[in-house]
């Protein structure tokens, strides 16, 4: 994608985000209901937000216009409500109740249905929780990941393409904030004749220890904020031995799906400092003496699309999902950047330092045959750091291992 055009569809996004983003609603409506997994103690609450032109305070924070049940495997049974709680900035309403009145259920394992029956009649809930894991869209929310496919083939070495992605996270008590340790790998296949052999890619192994929390807000045109803060991110290789690390920060734009299709543009930057800086990259003489400092500013969005299911549940188990990741990075201090060049007449890869912008973009077609298993069709193109060599319009199709940690 030409700078330019990029240049263009962030302009058209960021003037989407400067209409007026908390403009109501002429419809009151419940959107999600938020359990008290993890709270103990004599009472609980339950969240539940909102959209629309809310009905006066009063009506809201009455409690007999509220009910609340608890739902398992017997079925569901009525929760007696104590109090209501309206904030009106929000649009969230906090429903607190005796955590006697639960029947001694195991609260990590239920669900809940909510009604609001004031001047409208009103219904929200969440199902209960699974096992640890749940279903992926794609690439980007799954904390297990593997693609791979396989090619065997006469007077040539198999050929292989792997794509690993794993992560874990827990919540830091009960302030909202996350912290997540994650690393990935993928292969590369290279693009140039003779194609007979792969490699661990050099431009895609890293890892991450970050602090992640989400916003949510009270918009009919975005849903929240989601604020990443990585404060330890490897980036290296495995073959030429280059190796970096930044500290990395991004703020996410969760904007209000439109039908099946949903869209999260980001902005965010990449501080650090290069660790190691071979003399020879690619069987290449390299001089990376000048490349010390690493500060790049970044944007991009990540696209979903999901199809062919009724009745979405916590799962999000679709029959087919699209996913497509696209990222920008704007080097305000020379980098490595690799692509093919001419060196006495042989067609090499040449690594020099300059500031150009380095772009990658990665989609998904998935045919999800069971939950956690997939056929899938994956493009690929752009550079990725330290080195960021060019991976020229790849596409593959291969089998896909993905499920998202549940909590």
């Amino acid at each position: 994608m030409p700078f330019s055009r990029f240049v263009a569809a962030l302009s058209l996004v960021l003037s989407l985000l400067a209409q007026p983003l908390f403009a109501q609603a002429t419809t009151f409506a419940l959107k999600n209901v938020i359990p008290p997994r993890g709270q103990t103690g004599a009472t609980l609450t339950i969240l539940v937000s909102s959209s629309g032109t809310p009905p006066p305070e009063a009506e809201l924070e009455d409690k007999n216009n509220w009910r609340l049940a608890i739902v398992n495997d017997q079925g569901s049974r009525p929760v007696a409500i104590d109090r209501v709680d309206w904030a009106p900035t929000e649009k969230i309403a906090t429903l607190t109740f005796a955590s006697g009145n639960t029947y001694g259920a195991d609260l990590e394992r239920v669900g809940w249905r909510v009604a609001f029956i004031g001047s409208q009649v009103l219904t929200a809930s969440v199902k209960a929780a699974g096992g640890p894991l749940k279903a992926a869209k794609g690439k980007e929310d799954a904390s297990l990941y593997a693609f791979g496919s396989f090619l065997v083939g006469r007077s040539t070495k198999p050929i292989y393409v792997i794509d690993l992605k794993a992560d874990y996270h827990e919540e830091i008590r009960t302030t909202g904030w996350l912290w997540n340790l994650s690393a990935a790998a993928n292969t590369n296949t290279s693009a140039e004749p003779p194609v007979d052999k792969t490699r661990i890619d050099p431009d895609a192994i890293k890892t991450v220890f970050s602090l992640v929390k989400r916003q949510p807000l009270a918009s009919d045109v975005l849903n929240g904020l989601k604020y990443t803060f990585g404060l330890i991110e490897g980036e290296f290789t495995r073959k030429n031995g280059v190796a970096a690390a930044v500290t990395t920060g991004q703020v996410q734009f969760d904007l209000a799906p439109v039908g099946a299709f949903a869209l999260y543009p980001s902005v965010g930057y990449e501080v650090g400092h290069a660790i190691k800086r071979p003399e020879k990259l690619f069987e290449q003489p390299v001089d990376l003496s000048d490349w010390k400092g690493i500060v790049r500013g970044v944007a991009g969005a990540t696209a979903q699309w999901t199809l062919f299911k009724k009745d979405p549940d916590e799962d999000d188990w679709y029959v087919v999902t699209i996913s497509g990741t696209y990222a920008a990075r704007f080097p305000a201090l020379a980098e490595p950047f690799a692509e093919p060049g001419t060196v006495e007449g042989k067609r090499v890869v040449v690594t020099t330092l300059r500031k150009n912008t380095r772009q990658a973009a990665e989609a998904e077609l998935d045919w999800n045959l069971l939950k956690y298993t997939s056929l899938s069709l994956k493009y690929k193109y752009g550079a990725e750091p330290p080195v960021f060599q060019l991976v020229d319009h790849q596409w593959t199709i291969g089998i896909t291992l993905k499920a998202a940690q549940s909590k």
